[in-house]
C-alpha cells in the first residue's frame, strides 16, 4: 500500500509538469503562421510608408559585391506606389531624379520587398543579355531579415547581397543622391590613381574603376616578394567613398574616406587611422570650344574648362590664326578670357578678318604648364553691308584669251535690304530694268536668279534679266546673260571674297573653265545671235572675271 501511494505521490507532479508545458506551448502559438506573417507584414509596410523622408541606402547588384554600389533613394507610398532615384544616369534617368513605380510586400519564405513592375532603374541591374544571361547581377526582390524604428536590413532573393536601409536624415529625400552625383562628377570621376599611405609610408598603389556598371578600388602591393592585387567595392558619398566592408591591410582597418580638394587625396575618417589614398597622377583638364557663330568680322562661342579647381591657373583663353603650323600661345594670336575658374561662359573674337578660315582651340596655363583643347575650324562671313559699292570688273576681250584684258565700272546697290543687289554698270540702257543680284545670309554668297533661254554648241546659256528691246528686225527678247563651258545648268556664286572686298565667281561649287557674259538677241524665229557688254552686235567674250573692289 505504502509503495503504491509512493509511485502516485511520484506521477502526480510529472503529469502536472507535463501541463505546464502543454499550456507553454499552446501560449506560444495560440496564433498560426499566416496570422503571424500578416502581422509582421503589416508592421513592415507601416515602417516604409511611415518615413516621412523617405530611405537611403547602398544598393550593390552584382554577386559578391563585385562591381561596387549605387546610392539611392526610396519613398513608398501607401497606394502601392514608390519613388526611386540613384546617384548616375540610369536607363536615361538622370541621376537624382525620381522615377515612380509599384511596390509590395509578399509572404514567402519571410517577408519579400517586391518591385515586381518595371522600375526603369531598379530593373536595369536586373536586365539579362546575350552576353551575359544574369545581366548585372542585380536583385529586384528582397527578404526582410530585420527591422528596426530606424533601419530595415534586406537580402537579394536571387543574389544574396545585403541591402540596408536607413531612414533619410532631412527633409530632402533626394539630397544626398544628388550631392554623391555632384561629389562624383567634380572629383570623383577624375581621379583615378593613388598611392595607399599607411602612416605616411606608401604601402601601396591603388587605382579607381569607374564605368556605368563597376566601382571598384583595385589595391596592388607586395606580400612575400610576391605581386598581390586586392579589389574593393564601393560607393560614393556626398564628401568621398565607402567601402562595401572593412579592409584590413598590414594592421590598419579602413572603410570610409573623406575627399580632400586641396591635397587630392581621400582620408580615412575611421577613429585612430592614419591611412590616405593620395592621388598620383597629373594634372586633369578637359577644355572645350564648341556653340561658335561665326560673322563678318567675329566669332562667338562657348568656352569649356573642367580643368581641376585645385590648379593654379595664370590664365586662359583661346589662340586663333588663319594657319594651323604653329597655334600656341607662343605662336598666334591670343584672347584672354576674364576669370580663372572651371565652367562655362560666352566668348568672343573681334576685329577678324571677313570670309576668312581661321583655326582656334582654347587654352589653360598653369604654373607648370600649357593646356589645349582640340582644335576647331570657323570661316568669318561677308556681311550684305561689305557687297555695297563699287568694283572694277576684270574680263578678258576676246575668244579663247584666259589674261584679263578689260575692265569695266560696274557697282552693287541696295535692292532689298539685307536680301539682294542691283548690278549696275553692264547694261547699255538700264531703264529697261535691273541685273539683279541675290544675297544669302546662310552662306553670305552672292548668286544670280537665272533661267534656261537655249542650248548653243557651247553648252547652257542662262539669263540674269530679260527686256524688250526693238531692232530692225522687229521686237526681240534680249538678255544679259551667263554661258557656261558645262553641258548642265548650275547658278553663279562668288567666292575667294577677301578682306579688301575682292571676290571671283564660280559656278556653285564647281569652277569652270571659262565664263561667256554678253548679251543673246532671240528673234520670232528661234534663231540666235550674240552681242558685246556694251549690247551692240559682235561676237561673245570669254571671261575669267573677277572683282576688285574701289
Amino acid at each position: 500500500m505504502k509503495k503504491i501511494i509512493y509511485h502516485i505521490l511520484f506521477i502526480i507532479p510529472v503529469l502536472l509538469m507535463t501541463a505546464a508545458c502543454v499550456r507553454d506551448e499552446s501560449d506560444i502559438f495560440e496564433k498560426d503562421a499566416a496570422l503571424r506573417m500578416d502581422e509582421v507584414i503589416k508592421a513592415d509596410i507601416a515602417l516604409l510608408t511611415g518615413s516621412t523622408n523617405g530611405w537611403l541606402g547602398y544598393y550593390y547588384p552584382e554577386k559578391e559585391y563585385d562591381a561596387g554600389g549605387y546610392a539611392m533613394s526610396w519613398k513608398f507610398f501607401s497606394d502601392g506606389k514608390v519613388n526611386m532615384a540613384c546617384d548616375t544616369e540610369v536607363n536615361g534617368v538622370p541621376a537624382g531624379e525620381e522615377v515612380t513605380s509599384y511596390w509590395t510586400i509578399k509572404p514567402e519564405q519571410g517577408p519579400t520587398l517586391s518591385f515586381d513592375l518595371y522600375n526603369p532603374i531598379l530593373h536595369y541591374f536586373c536586365q539579362p543579355s546575350n552576353a551575359d544571361l544574369d545581366g548585372l547581377g542585380g536583385d529586384y526582390e528582397f527578404i526582410v531579415l530585420k527591422a528596426t524604428q530606424d533601419s530595415i536590413y534586406l537580402k537579394g532573393k536571387k543574389n544574396g547581397n545585403l541591402l540596408l536601409l536607413y531612414k533619410a536624415p532631412s527633409d530632402d529625400p533626394l539630397g544626398y543622391v544628388r550631392q554623391s552625383n555632384a561629389f562624383i562628377e567634380e572629383s570623383g570621376s577624375l581621379f583615378k590613381t593613388f598611392d595607399l599611405k599607411l602612416n605616411g609610408e606608401t604601402a601601396a598603389t591603388a587605382t579607381i574603376t569607374l564605368t556605368s556598371a563597376i566601382r571598384t578600388i583595385t589595391v596592388d602591393y607586395k606580400e612575400d616578394d610576391a605581386d598581390v592585387s586586392k579589389k574593393l567595392s564601393f560607393v560614393y558619398t556626398p564628401t568621398g567613398i565607402k567601402l562595401h566592408e572593412p579592409f584590413t591591410f598590414k594592421g590598419i582597418t579602413v572603410e570610409e574616406f573623406i575627399w580632400n580638394e586641396n591635397a587630392l587625396k581621400y582620408t580615412s575618417s575611421d577613429p585612430g587611422v592614419n591611412a590616405e589614398f593620395v592621388y598620383n597622377g597629373s594634372v586633369l583638364f578637359s577644355l572645350e570650344l564648341t556653340g561658335l557663330q561665326s560673322a563678318a568680322t567675329s566669332v562667338s562661342g562657348t568656352f569649356t574648362s573642367h580643368l581641376y579647381k585645385t590648379a593654379q591657373i595664370v590664365d586662359q583663353g583661346v589662340v586663333y590664326a588663319t594657319t594651323n603650323d604653329n597655334l600656341t600661345v607662343d605662336g598666334a594670336p591670343v584672347k584672354i578670357l576674364e576669370g580663372t575658374i572651371s565652367g562655362s561662359y560666352p566668348f568672343e573674337l573681334t576685329n577678324l578678318d571677313i570670309a576668312t578660315l581661321y583655326y582656334a582651340r582654347a587654352y589653360v596655363r598653369t604654373s607648370d604648364e600649357v593646356f589645349y583643347s582640340d582644335v576647331i575650324e570657323f570661316t568669318t562671313f561677308i556681311a550684305y553691308e561689305d557687297y555695297l559699292g563699287d568694283y572694277t570688273m576684270h574680263y578678258s576681250s576676246a575668244t579663247g584669251t584666259t589674261t584679263p584684258n578689260k575692265t569695266l565700272d560696274i557697282s552693287l546697290i541696295e535692292g532689298t535690304p539685307g536680301s539682294t543687289y542691283y548690278l549696275k554698270g553692264i547694261l547699255a540702257d538700264e531703264s529697261v530694268g535691273n541685273i539683279v543680284v541675290n544675297y544669302n545670309p546662310a552662306s553670305s554668297n552672292l548668286s544670280f536668279p537665272i533661267n534656261r533661254i537655249c542650248v548653243t554648241s557651247q553648252g547652257y546659256n542662262f539669263m540674269w534679266t530679260t527686256y524688250s528691246r526693238g531692232t530692225g528686225n522687229g521686237s526681240t527678247l534680249g538678255s544679259f546673260y551667263v554661258q557656261s563651258s558645262l553641258t548642265s545648268p548650275m547658278g553663279m556664286v562668288s567666292y575667294d571674297y577677301d578682306a579688301t572686298g575682292s571676290f571671283k565667281l564660280k559656278y556653285n561649287e564647281t569652277n569652270v573653265s571659262y565664263v561667256t557674259i554678253g548679251f543673246i538677241l532671240r528673234n520670232y524665229n528661234g534663231g540666235t545671235s550674240a552681242g558685246n557688254v556694251n549690247g551692240k552686235d559682235g561676237q561673245p567674250m570669254y571671261f575669267y572675271p573677277y572683282f576688285t573692289k574701289k
